[in-house]
């Protein structure tokens, strides 16, 4: 069953990045802004982020779906999803009311800052618990 539960969760954070870069790739310079409004980068960094975070996405999501390299595509799940808690949280701190930019100008409600912070600690508890489940060995009927 729990073979089952993984491939699932696979799915669920593939289909998700694979929309989010896509939404973001189609509009560089939008989500540059949108990452400029957490102040946290000077403007080129903002370019160079939203030129490739939406590439890394891309391929993350392509790999978990397609189930190769999976223990490794679930630790760049946790490293970004990481990164976007913590820069979610700072922007809660600093009281920031902002879209989060997180799935391009398709968010809608879900961009707020601490709904977004909410999904994002969900969706790292989910990568969280793939890497784990992905690295202990599965006991064979030798055992």
């Amino acid at each position: 069953m729990q073979r089952y539960g993984v491939i699932a969760i696979r799915w669920v954070l593939g289909a998700i990045f694979l929309y989010a870069g896509s939404t973001k790739a189609l509009d560089v310079a939008t989500f540059a802004t949108a990452i400029g409004r957490y102040a946290m980068l000077p403007e080129l960094g903002n370019m160079v982020l939203a030129s490739t975070l939406p590439y890394a996405e891309i391929y993350t999501g392509l790999l978990l779906c397609s189930g190769r390299w999976v223990r490794s595509a679930a630790l760049l799940s946790v490293l970004m999803y990481s990164m976007f808690c913590v820069a979610l949280l700072t922007a809660a701190l600093r009281g920031l009311s902002i879209d989060c930019g997180c799935f391009g100008a398709a968010a809608g409600a879900w961009s707020s800052v601490g709904v977004a912070l909410l999904r994002s600690l969900a969706l790292l508890g989910l990568s969280s618990y793939l890497f784990v489940v992905l690295a202990v060995p599965v006991a064979t009927a030798k055992d």
